[in-house]
């Protein structure tokens, strides 16, 4: 019993900072109903940026300030030089995935070629620490960051359920045209939800790294597609579905390490899409099917 809840307490740590990357993946499809494959890119760059930028002693605020914004940007001008454009020209939304999956490698090579393909260290941002929660042990690394990511995401959710700028994201989703006429700058709404899903992978990078101590360029595969799960999980477009989906994957995963050992962290997730797949393919909260006029 004392192992389940230690796991449980591990599962909900790290299962929280995929609630992180998989809410940019709903951020993404919510609005534009596309699949947003350099997502996961976004989360290692932010990280292997954030080790050089740490390297010139900025200091940690001062440094996860400048990456996070950085990170933002880079999202922003994806959508506006590559998807963009092939909005303009109607282009059906399986296109959106060839220039997804082109950046994705031009970025990963970049930073392989800049800054070395080896898992380079990453500052230990947590401390050293041990609390006692109900008579348990708890890291302070799974604490700060369990806490941390619940705090985020709250944020997040009263942007997009209790700002203008939410308003606009939500009112695009149902209906771009409708929006425009409305007064909503739909490109402009756009590009915020790209910036949006950048910082969150950003910060997701900071938290995941700091956690393991460790980072480097290929990074963004593995988590990648364990957020993509968590989004698929709870319903991907769904903001709360897809928090939920990070916690039920994280927890799941430690489980099955607990029960099975290390080597299947990776495949349970592929498991758990399998099922999901076959059992609720909407997934626990999304919708069946989706019209857009």
């Amino acid at each position: 019993m004392s192992m389940f809840i230690e796991q449980t307490i591990n599962g909900l740590a790290v299962g929280s900072v995929y609630a992180l990357i998989a809410v940019g993946y709903s951020l993404i499809f919510g609005t534009l109903r596309i699949l947003n494959l350099a997502h996961s890119t976004f989360y290692a760059f932010a990280a292997n940026i954030m080790i050089l930028v740490l390297s010139y002693k900025f200091g940690v605020v001062p440094a996860l300030i400048a990456v996070v914004i950085l990170t933002g940007i880079l999202a922003s001008c994806f959508d506006r030089f590559l998807l963009a454009p092939l909005r303009e020209r109607q282009a059906s939304t399986v296109m959106s995935l060839i220039p997804a999956i082109g950046f994705s490698y031009v970025v990963e090579n970049l930073m392989i070629a800049f800054l070395g393909s080896e898992r380079k260290p990453f500052p230990d941002i947590y401390g050293n620490k041990t609390f006692s929660v109900l008579g348990y042990s708890v890291q302070s690394s799974q604490l700060y960051m369990f806490v941390i990511s619940c705090i985020l995401l709250l944020i997040l959710s009263l942007i997009v359920y209790k700002t203008k700028l939410g308003l606009g994201m939500r009112a695009s989703e149902q209906n771009a045209k409708a929006a425009n006429l409305m007064g909503i700058n739909v490109k402009h709404t756009i590009t915020f939800t790209f910036f949006l899903s950048g910082i969150y992978a950003a910060l997701a990078g900071f938290l995941i790294s700091g956690y393991y101590m460790i980072a480097y360029p290929t990074m963004g595969t593995t988590i990648g597609t364990k957020a993509f799960v968590s989004a698929v999980l709870g319903g991907i477009g769904v903001l709360y579905g897809s928090m939920l989906g990070g916690l039920i994957i994280g927890v799941m995963e430690c489980y099955a390490v607990m029960i099975w050992g290390g080597n299947v962290r990776d495949a349970i997730a592929f498991v758990i899409l399998i099922v999901v797949l076959m059992l609720a393919p909407a997934g626990i909260f999304g919708k069946k099917e989706v019209k857009k006029n």
